[in-house]
């Protein structure tokens, strides 16, 4: 799921990270305020927009800040880790990032290091480490100043990368009662999302259905159709672990349909593919060999073209 690094920390570093929103009403820009909104529905639409949009602002300027990261966040969404990877890597070698930024950097750094087939493996682990516990102190610290329930998803989503599913699902469920009422959607969108890959990773399975049946209504009610298919892949994933397989394939289709809507084609290549596998298994051939019949391996991701070889081998 998305990190959110929003308004909450305001008061600690000013104007560094406000909503692009507030950059357009200061700047009478109704241009970035429409390139926010787009970014909140459609990361497929957001990347040429926020592009377009950074040729001319100044580098580490308030604007810049807000351009890039829904640039972050929609690059990781759209799972075009290469590219995460070296946008990451560029602004590590900017100097006097705000605390924020450096974290939602760190932790982004982190996820797409593994992708970098020229570095050692090794490396990579101890680079991944580092960043991460740098991350959690900081997030750690801005919320000792600044307690905020945002903040505590972050540090949940920093926890669960390193392994402390435990203490990062304790800590979200202590948010569910307390801020059950609470009115923005994204972080209600990003709680019970995140406590359902939680959840999967503990083989909670009914608890993580639970939640992302939970996260769905969010997922709607921000028209985002991309995290509606994200969250309804995971929910197939979770149902089809639960041996719920009529729920499973049903939620599929729902996610090659809204994959569709939000033209993700790697969250619609990943469904197809998980589809026909549960396909094959129930002996149902033919529609699985259709489904995954024109797809190229060298076109995806390393980790899903591993998957996509094994089942057209089996085939």
């Amino acid at each position: 799921m998305l990190l959110k690094l929003l308004t909450f920390l305001c008061l600690i570093i000013p104007l560094s990270i406000m909503p692009i929103t507030l950059f357009a009403a200061d700047t009478a820009n109704q241009g970035t305020a429409n390139i926010y909104d787009v970014c909140s529905k459609s990361p497929v639409d957001c990347l040429p927009l926020v592009n377009s949009a950074l040729r001319n602002t100044p580098t580490q300027s308030h604007l810049w800040y807000g351009l890039m990261k829904n640039k972050i966040t929609s690059l990781y969404f759209l799972q075009k880790l290469d590219e995460l990877n070296d946008l990451t890597s560029y602004l590590m070698t900017l100097k006097d990032l705000p605390i924020p930024f450096q974290v939602m950097v760190d932790a982004y750094h982190a996820k797409t290091l593994t992708e970098n087939t020229s570095l050692d493996k090794d490396f990579i682990l101890q680079e991944q480490q580092k960043l991460i516990q740098r991350a959690k102190n900081s997030l750690a610290l801005m919320n000792d100043i600044y307690p905020d329930p945002n903040l505590i998803i972050q540090i949940a989503n920093v926890q669960m990368y390193v392994g402390e599913n435990t203490e990062a699902y304790s800590l979200l469920q202590s948010l569910i009662v307390k801020y059950s009422n609470y009115p923005d959607p994204l972080f209600q969108l990003e709680l019970y999302g995140t406590l359902g890959h939680l959840a999967d990773r503990l083989h909670y399975k009914k608890s993580a259905i639970k939640y992302w049946k939970l996260a769905l209504p969010w997922a709607h009610k921000v028209v985002n159709n991309q995290q509606i298919a994200t969250i309804l892949f995971n929910l197939a994933k979770s149902e089809e672990a639960n041996k719920n397989l009529t729920q499973a394939q049903e939620n599929y289709r729902y996610t090659i349909k809204y994959a569709t809507l939000a033209n993700d084609q790697i969250r619609l290549t990943q469904a197809k593919i998980e589809l026909a596998e549960l396909l094959f298994n129930l002996k149902e051939k033919a529609e699985a060999k259709a489904l995954i019949k024109d797809m190229q391996a060298d076109l995806l991701p390393t980790y899903i073209a591993k998957k996509l070889i094994a089942l057209q081998a089996a085939m």
